[in-house]
């Protein structure tokens, strides 16, 4: 006799998936290698004899506070002796500007490869099921905890609960990841968006068909096989089948994907490409495979995604109001912080039972192609040499507020070369010179030039290469400039 069925459950991640494992990727346990980060482990990087002398004197000159940034640049000054050590290697989308910290997604801890926790999948599933059942025609009063809702809905705590008869393992499978910004966005009202908020995460990158593979299994209610236990541990209803739960979840997913996305303010802020993939996606599980669904899992899905509707009672952060049905923002992934448009929802998944479905792969491949970024750069090319000093002490003053701020700050970072002191506070010099460059970058030759000279003559090269490209990546004429 048979217990229990197995079923192999193929997962696909349609957006961008963060599972929060309390994990970063710290700034002296990576670098960056184009629009790569390379992860390693700094114990396993050579050393020469001189090398080590200059690792040890960065760490002994007395700026405690500044060892972070003194390690980083050290370590980005060697990018091929890290190639060769890295544990791994993440796609890049969002530029790392002053960020140091980037927190990962959960990860296997052998092979370093981004999974999705059973427990994960079975949560969402759960809210999913439990929103069903409440919608199913019964009345259900309003509780004060969500524990006693569910009780009466799926007959009992753990237990006695029929969802007990359900076990997702966790999904596994060579899922490729990707760094990009998450950025906060208002539903309905027009306030400028919550820029101090905005940061970069590691995510599982979206539109990888099957990508994860989990096993579902589905025990048999032992009432119904007879068995003589003790009634109040036994569950009350018998699991659903894989068909069952797929529809009602695919009924609560649908529900949920139309609501946010019908928003004007976030349908207008979500990439085109992906919105109609999502739509004939969802379209299509109920007649391509009647056992695929569609699901939210993780970080930023939402808080409606997580409760019932009808009895939500979402509590808004800072707040010392009661709580609403509803919330006023909604977590988007970006390519960069500020982005306001082609933006991508967090946590969307598929998953289909048995074979995946040639016609949703066909969906997903379209869309993954649609959404593809530029192909990535190998390494950091080599940047332009700087402009002599007598160059630019012969140079004229600037006509431009921009030419004039960059010379003063020249200027000013000169004086600290010539006494032998060290700027402390670099990464703000840096930050400024980002600073004016944004508010009026017309590509001036005696602009460049200056920028150009700050950006190499000062401190450690390899930190100012990456600064560099940096800057030639958001301001273009920089790098076409016959004077860079």
């Amino acid at each position: 006799m048979n217990f229990f069925a197995s079923h192999v459950l193929h997962c696909t991640p349609l957006s961008p998936i963060h599972i929060g494992c309390g994990d970063d990727y710290l700034p002296t346990e990576y670098v960056q290698d184009g629009d790569w980060l390379l992860a390693f482990d700094p114990t396993r990087l050579a050393l020469a004899g001189q090398e080590r002398a200059e690792l040890v004197g960065l760490l002994t000159d007395g700026n405690a506070a500044g060892i972070p940034a003194k390690l980083r640049g050290f370590y980005a000054h060697r990018v091929e002796a890290v190639r060769a050590i890295a544990r791994g290697r993440v796609r890049l989308l969002a530029q790392l500007g002053n960020q140091a910290e980037i927190a990962r997604t959960a990860f296997a801890a052998i092979d370093h490869a981004a999974y999705l926790p059973g427990s994960s999948l079975k949560g969402a599933v759960r809210t999913a099921i439990v929103d069903d059942l409440v919608h199913d025609g019964r009345t259900i009063p309003r509780f004060r905890f969500a524990d006693e809702m569910e009780e009466l809905v799926i007959g009992g705590k753990f237990a006695t609960s029929f969802l007990h008869l359900l076990r997702f393992s966790d999904s596994t499978g060579a899922a490729a990841t990707q760094v990009c910004a998450q950025v906060n966005r208002y539903k309905k009202s027009n306030k400028p968006p919550k820029a101090h908020l905005e940061s970069l995460v590691e995510v599982v990158a979206p539109m990888q068909s099957a990508a994860w593979r989990a096993t579902v299994e589905r025990w048999d209610n032992p009432a119904a096989l007879g068995c003589r236990f003790d009634d109040r541990k036994m569950p009350n209803f018998d699991a659903p089948t894989p068909t069952q739960l797929a529809q009602a979840v695919n009924r609560f997913s649908r529900r949920e994907f139309l609501r946010e996305t019908e928003e004007p303010n976030i349908r207008g802020a979500v990439a085109r490409p992906w919105l109609m993939a999502m739509r004939q996606i969802l379209t299509a599980v109920d007649v391509a495979n009647p056992r695929a669904f569609v699901v939210r899992v993780g970080k930023h899905c939402g808080a409606e995604c997580l409760t019932v509707e009808g009895l939500r009672q979402i509590r808004m952060v800072g707040r010392d109001r009661p709580p609403e049905p509803e919330a006023h923002t909604v977590w988007l992934a970006a390519n960069a912080k500020g982005q306001q448009t082609d933006l991508l929802p967090f946590g969307w998944l598929l998953c289909e039972f048995g074979a995946p479905d040639p016609g949703l792969g066909a969906i997903v491949a379209d869309c993954a192609a649609a959404l593809a970024p530029p192909p990535a750069a190998q390494s950091v090319a080599a940047p332009p040499p700087a402009p002599a000093l007598s160059a630019v002490d012969a140079m004229a003053m600037p006509a431009t507020n921009l030419g004039r701020s960059l010379y003063n700050l020249a200027t000013e970072l000169r004086a600290f070369a010539a006494s032998g002191r060290r700027l402390r506070d670099r990464d703000n010099a840096f930050a400024s010179i980002d600073s004016r460059l944004g508010n009026g970058m017309r590509g001036d030759p005696t602009e460049v030039a200056y920028a150009v000279w700050v950006a190499r003559t000062f401190g450690q090269p390899a930190v100012h290469d990456v600064v560099w490209q940096g800057w030639c990546k958001k301001y273009p004429r920089l790098a076409e400039s016959p004077n860079s």
